[in-house]
This record gives structure tokens, C-alpha cells and sequence, in this order.
């Protein structure tokens, strides 16, 4: 059975969500069997983009058949428990993909607003989303606050979704009058604050025990990189900056840290 879900403000998203194959499709599929191949490469065509989830529980696709206008997705795209939390310009979707929402339910907001814009003049970046076992997390980096949502509470109505918990972020002191931008993002179960000052300080929390974990430091900066780290978290990348996780030391700074991002930056997610 197929449900469209759509809204339309600024921006227009509109999502297809398919919970079993038609018949149709099922008889070309068994018309195929003996050329599988060619149902694979099909299916290949048919997939404009794939969502890989850091959390390794779920994977998403969109086709033709999803439209989205006036919509460029950013970094920040993030999939966990079947909820999708998705950023355009100047606007966020968090769109509920399991099976028991109706039309009307699968866009979620919560109590707190995320903060989404995008301006030249912007001193602080846009809320990060995650995700831990039990609960949906949304850091602002503007009121240097953590919002902790748990997900068996989340409402099947379109009522907002109530936080539980709230935490503060607290940077050390010798960061307080260095400030130019701070900028934030979720790697798995650590936030990355990266406090742009003199130099470049990379703050790392761990959010399961919501404290501070290790700091690095670096004159490189992007408004733009996100910090990533391997599956051992042994190895820590940012824009051109290669650090090890153990003891916080940079271990490369050259255009092939650069290279190395970009090119594993999926496998560093995995």
C-alpha cells in the first residue's frame, strides 16, 4: 500500500513510502528471474539517492517517484529507528518512516524549534540531530543546551514531541572571550563542538555520560566539515586534519588528510 505524505510551506517535500511491492512489480520480477541482472540494474536506475545511516539499523532511498521541490539537501542528513531527520535551506523535516504512521503523522516537531538558518553573518551553525539507543538528541549550540527526546515517547498524534531532559554545554574558560563561531555536529554516540577562536578547538562529548571527553587543536577551519571518526574511534578527521582519538594528537595535516575525508568519508561513517 502506498502513502504520500506532503508539506508545503517555504520549501515543498513530498515523500512516496512504499510497505510492499505491487503485483505488477511481482510479475516482472518472476518474468526476470532468469536475467537478474537486469532487475538489478533496474533498480539501480530507479534510485536517485541513498541514505546510509551512521547507526548501522537502517537505509533509505528516494526515486523519481519522491518529489522535492525547491529542496537541496545539506550534511546533517541522518537515519536511525526509521525516523529521518532532514535539512534544506533555511528549513528542517523530521519524517517518521515506520509503518504504523498514517498520512497525517509521519512529520514530527519538537518542543524545541530546531534553529536551521543560513546567512553569511551567522556566528553560531544550525542544531545537530542524533541518535543514542533509547532517544532522539538534538544539541543547540546557540543556547549551548541538549535536548534529550526518548523514543518509546515519541506522540502518534502531530502534538509536539516533549523533551525529557535537558543538559548544559559547558566549554573551559579560556575559550570564553576566543570566540568567533561555534559550529557542531554528532558522530554516533560523540558531539563534536568546534570553537573557532585564535586557533581552532574541537571539544569532544561523550553523550552517553554528557560530559567533556578530550579536546583538539588545529589552525585549519570550514564552516562547512563535519568531524568524523572511524568505526574503532581510533581516528578522528576534520576538514584537512588527521587526529588520534587516544591521546588527542594531530597525526597529519596535509591535502591527503583532505583526500582521506572525502574519499572514506562512508566507510569512516560504517
Amino acid at each position: 500500500m502506498d502513502e504520500k505524505e506532503g508539506e508545503t510551506q517555504n520549501n515543498t517535500l513530498t515523500i512516496e513510502i512504499s510497505n510492499e511491492i505491487s503485483s505488477e512489480t511481482k510479475d516482472d520480477i518472476f518474468d526476470n528471474i532468469k536475467e537478474p541482472r537486469k532487475e538489478i540494474e533496474k533498480h539501480k536506475k530507479s534510485i536517485d539517492r541513498i541514505f546510509v545511516s551512521q547507526y548501522m539499523d537502517d537505509t533509505s532511498t528516494y526515486n523519481e517517484a519522491d518529489q522535492i521541490d525547491d529542496f537541496h539537501l545539506r550534511l546533517g542528513t541522518v537515519l536511525s529507528k526509521k525516523i529521518l531527520s532532514l535539512y534544506g535551506y533555511n528549513k528542517h523535516w523530521l519524517i517518521d518512516l515506520n509503518s504504523d504512521r498514517t498520512n497525517n503523522e509521519r512529520f514530527l516537531e519538537l518542543e524545541q524549534p530546531v534553529f536551521c538558518e543560513k546567512n553569511i553573518y551567522q556566528i553560531f551553525s544550525n542544531d545537530a540531530i542524533g541518535f543514542l539507543p533509547n532517544d532522539l538528541i538534538q544539541v543547540s549550540v546557540k543556547d549551548r543546551k541538549i535536548y534529550k527526546y526518548c523514543l518509546k515517547d515519541r506522540p502518534i498524534s502531530t502534538v509536539l514531541w516533549k523533551y525529557s531532559q535537558i543538559n548544559n554545554i559547558e566549554i573551559p574558560e579560556s575559550l570564553y572571550d576566543q570566540v568567533i563561531n561555534l559550529c557542531c555536529n554528532i558522530c554516533r554516540t560523540k558531539l563534536f563542538l568546534i570553537v573557532r577562536g585564535c586557533k581552532t578547538t574541537i571539544l569532544q562529548f561523550d553523550l552517553l555520560k554528557m560530559n567533556l571527553e578530550r579536546q583538539y587543536i588545529t589552525d585549519a577551519y570550514s564552516y562547512s566539515s563535519m568531524v568524523v571518526m572511524n568505526t574503532n574511534q581510533t581516528l578522528l578527521v576534520y576538514c584537512d586534519c588527521i587526529f588520534s582519538m587516544k591521546n588527542g594528537m594531530l597525526i597529519s595535516y596535509t591535502n591527503c588528510g583532505y583526500y582521506f575525508y572525502n574519499t572514506y568519508n562512508i566507510s569512516l561513517l560504517l
